[in-house]
């Protein structure tokens, strides 16, 4: 429809490093590298290549990098000015966020609350770690219930261990909301599925019990301040419990060094 009605199209395509290159597009992205510090994609379009170093991470982001390169070429943008207004982009608070912290696991914070989503962060999560993964989530209530057996699914499937929690049941039964994740979960029976219904103390259990090799996912409510509970509203800030960890870490380590 596009080329009928003489409106430019531009096609691109991303690759990681070990797979072969695809041609066919117009703008074809090279993965160099995805890790904890961030993305660099090497990009060619018509023989001229350049690099996009961002700070954001996860794969899903290197595809919307190049998907951005390839639409502002469209707009009649040059290649290495994209590359560079691109490096500067910086990552959006409560999207795949990245906190660290010495003798902690990695903890990646994410707004992720669909399946599709879910499943596409945890594989992210799985190229950056080297340890186990550990997954904080729930499910909102008064919304899609279908979703939850699926995210429990996925999570049985992706996960080493899924710390089940409150995510604004609002006036659901959080012990239903729970229930109906749980269904969706295999070997339910090995340990390797906790219920805390207290969020904070979801976030917090799943910090202690990894190691500086895994990584903690909290998925679900990404940027959000409060927490809803049907009749009532409190405050709450999945990085505010984060950070309070990883300060109260930095502190006990700094006095045991001076010690």
């Amino acid at each position: 429809m596009c080329i009928e009605n003489g409106v430019p199209v531009l096609t691109y395509s991303l690759r990681n490093a070990d797979k072969a290159k695809d041609d066919s597009a117009d703008v074809v992205g090279k993965t160099i590298a995805s890790d904890s510090n961030g993305i660099k994609i090497e990009i060619t379009f018509r023989g001229q290549s350049v690099v996009v170093d961002s700070r954001l991470v996860g794969l899903f982001n290197a595809s919307n990098l190049l998907a951005a390169f390839a639409a502002l070429l469209a707009l009649g943008c040059e290649p290495d000015e994209v590359a560079h207004g691109l490096s500067l982009v910086e990552p959006v608070p409560g999207r795949m966020q990245v906190f660290m912290a010495e003798s902690r696991p990695m903890v990646l914070l994410d707004y992720a609350h669909t399946p599709d989503a879910m499943e596409s962060v945890l594989l992210s999560a799985r190229e950056m770690c080297k340890g186990k993964i550990i997954c904080v989530f729930g499910c909102g209530g008064e919304r899609d219930r279908g979703k939850r057996f699926l995210m429990g699914e996925i999570a049985s499937r992706l996960c080493d261990k899924s710390i089940l929690t409150d995510d604004n049941p609002r006036n659901e039964s959080p012990q239903e909301i729970i229930a109906s994740i749980f269904s969706g979960m295999r070997d339910t029976d090995s340990g390797n599925v906790v219920t805390i219904h207290n969020r904070a103390r979801a976030i917090q259990y799943a910090i202690k019990d990894g190691t500086d090799k895994d990584c903690v996912l909290v998925l679900g409510k990404g940027h959000e301040r409060q927490q809803d509970f049907g009749d009532h509203v409190e405050p709450f800030n999945d990085a505010d419990v984060i950070t309070s960890m990883f300060a109260d870490e930095s502190r006990h380590f700094s006095e045991r060094a001076e010690g």
